[in-house]
Parts: C-alpha cells; structure tokens; sequence
C-alpha cells in the first residue's frame, strides 16, 4: 500500500521522499558589506519579502544595515515571530527586488537544485511544515513572541518532497490560481474606485438639495433586554455586525456576513426581510435574536429607503463630517440618539432618491458577488493547499 503521498495528486507514481530542509536548500550567512543595498525587507502575509518603508510607511530598521543579512532575488528568509495568523513564523522568497536586506534574526537559504523554488515556495504556504517546527521550537521567555530555535535544528527538520517534475506541475497549478486570485483583486478595487466615483458625483448633485433632520424620517429603537444566555452580543465593526465570540476568535466564517450590508463608517448595519440565519434585522424589528451595546444608537427607518439611508450615513463626506462633530469620547467614540437627531441631511425629491437607491443597489450587488467569487478562489486555494502535500 503506497502511504507517503498527498490526498491530490497528478499522474505520477511512487511515495514521495524524505529530506532533510538542508539537503534541497543552502543557508545564506552573506552579510550587507558596507552598506552595498539600502532597502530594508520585512515579511508581508499578502507580499512575502517587501520594502519595510511601503509596509509600515516609516522606515524602522537600523540606521546601520551592515550586520544585516544581504539577500537577492529567489532568496527565502523565515522569520521566527509568530503570530495568530503564522502560529509558526512565516517563510517567504524574495520575489520584487534584486536585491534587500534582513535582520539577522531572519533564517535565511537559497534552493539548491535538488527542488523547484516555486514548489518550495508554494509549500511554505501550507501548513504541512508546522509539525517540524512545534517538535523544535519553544516560546523564548524574553523575546516576545520569537520563537525559542537553533538555526542548526531548523535544517535538521524533514520534509517529504516528491520529484522535481512532479514539483513543477503542482507550483504551476497553484500559480495558475494565484493569478486568478490577482485579477479577482483587481476587478473588485475597481469596481469599488467606480462605486466610489458613482456615489461621489451623485452626491455632489444633492448639495444645493433641500435639508431635513434625520429624526423626520428614523425613531429611537429603545426596547432593552436582559442579557442571558438566550441572545447572543453582537459585535459593530468597520465591515458590518458579527457573532461578539466569533469576531474576537477570528474564527468568523464568510458565511458570517452573507445578507449584511458591508459598511465602512459607524454603526450602521441592517438586514432586509429576504435574508436567513439566526438574526433579523429589518425596518420592522431591528433587534429579534441578538443583542448590542446600548452605546449603539439603533433606530427604526420609516420614512424613506433603508438603503438610501445607509448610503447617505457611510458614504457621504459631508454627513461623516457631521456626526464627527456630534460624537463624543476619544477612540472609542459615543453617539446617542438625541445628538444623531440633529444630523442633516439632504433630501432630493421621491424620483431621485428611488433612482439613486436602485444605481447604488446595481453596484453593490456586483461587489457583493465579486467578493463571494474571490472567497470562493481562496476557500479553493486552502483546499489544494492541505490536499497537494504532506
């Protein structure tokens, strides 16, 4: 019975091999001589090894880069701070520059020929390495979060590899779906800059509008609840209302927020009728199965479109002006509903607002189901992931 291959596999026979890390790579030790290379690198989840100045926008390495390692391009550095997102540190090749440099804290190492760079690559995304580094690796007492392991046991780990052929089919699969993943990016940040653009030139039209104050068309949803174990506490975020337990333990699904409105300003957040799951929120009831901060204000919509208000509240430059000037509290800021009650805004005749509504609505919905397409070519990815290695 053939036992050491992966769940997937192209047409290929036989068991994949065993190595030691320091059998197929070669350890970069090089140092940055006389300063020769000024850009200093850091590790990026979504980039890999980029300009610190574009990841942190400051600079905040040393002023001497000399004793730092020097790398070039098809380099991979591992970077021993763990995190929530890298449990494990996180290794990653030098794709964008000829050339940078590392702290010396960095485990550097070049591919010899014995594996496919983009292979190893593509497999330091995986989690199949992990197990390797958890029978190695402690938490050093005073290093924050830097995990406790000698550069000598990180190349003794084992890895099993399969043939260098076999190597290249799979990185160009994977890179295949990482260029799709690229274009989905691209297609949802303009859709959003259009989005943007629509709403900003709409609203421009709507200066010279007629004002109302908000309380004509919302009222105060006041009813209180005790807080038991019958309802769940919500969470406001920048991109709509979450589980409060889910958001906190990042384990959110996307399911999560299918049916939200994803807003970028404040707290406002709503649910139509049509949507399912265990909350409803809607002009009728806006609180039914969960609970919010009553530092919330959460009201009922009664005299125009939800969605034109909504996009009136978190797209409006003007109107964002205005309730920064009635908020009170420093970072975490309060507004009661008395103070929203003086909020103005424009108020274009019925044919208008119903035409905005629905050229907003268009646009949104596109979004929506860019979005779900690029979560779907992740969820697709992860797959692959956990399913082409051991």
């Amino acid at each position: 019975m053939v036992i050491n291959v992966p769940n997937l596999r192209f047409k290929f026979d036989g068991e994949w091999k065993s190595y030691c890390l320091s059998d197929v790579v070669n350890r970069i030790t090089r140092k940055n001589k006389n300063q020769a290379c000024k850009l200093p690198l850091t590790i990026s989840a979504q980039y890999g090894l980029i300009d610190q100045t574009t990841f942190f926008d400051k600079k905040v390495a040393s002023q001497n880069l000399q004793n730092y390692y020097l790398l070039l391009k098809g380099d991979f550095a591992y970077n021993k701070s763990y995190s929530k997102d890298y449990p494990w540190g996180a290794v990653k090749k030098l794709n964008f520059y000829d050339a940078g440099v590392v702290s010396n804290l960095y485990i550097c190492f070049r591919p010899n020929d014995k594996i496919n760079s983009s292979f190893l690559e593509i497999y330091f995304e995986s989690d199949k390495w992990y197990k390797q580094i958890s029978d190695i690796a402690g938490e050093g007492a005073r290093n924050h979060g830097l995990l406790n392991m000698s550069t000598p046991n990180f190349f003794e780990t084992r890895h099993r590899f399969p043939c260098v052929k076999e190597q290249v089919e799979i990185s160009a699969f994977i890179k295949n779906i990482d260029e799709r993943i690229e274009v989905q990016n691209k297609i949802i940040n303009e859709l959003s800059s259009l989005s943007i653009s629509i709403k900003t030139i709409v609203f421009s039209r709507w200066i010279h509008c007629p004002k109302i104050a908000i309380a004509h068309v919302v009222k105060e949803y006041d009813e209180k609840t005790v807080t038991d174990d019958m309802y769940p506490v919500l969470s406001s975020t920048s991109s709509g209302l979450y589980l409060q337990t889910d958001y906190f333990n990042k384990n959110a699904s996307s399911d999560c927020t299918i049916g939200y409105k994803i807003v970028p300003f404040g707290y406002c957040t709503y649910r139509s009728m049509s949507d399912t799951g265990n909350f409803n929120f809607n002009k009728q009831n806006i609180i039914q199965n969960g609970l919010v901060s009553p530092a919330y204000p959460v009201f009922l919509v009664e005299k125009c479109s939800t969605d034109f208000l909504l996009e009136l509240l978190n797209n409006n430059d003007e109107i964002k002006k205005q309730i920064m000037k009635l908020k009170s509290g420093g970072t975490r800021f309060s507004l009661s509903f008395k103070k929203l009650s003086e909020l103005k805004i424009p108020w274009p005749d019925q044919k208008e607002r119903e035409q905005a509504t629905r050229l907003f609505d268009s646009v949104n919905k596109q979004l929506i189901n860019e979005r779900m397409l690029l979560e779907s070519l992740k969820r697709e990815k992860s797959f692959l992931l956990r399913n082409l290695f051991i």
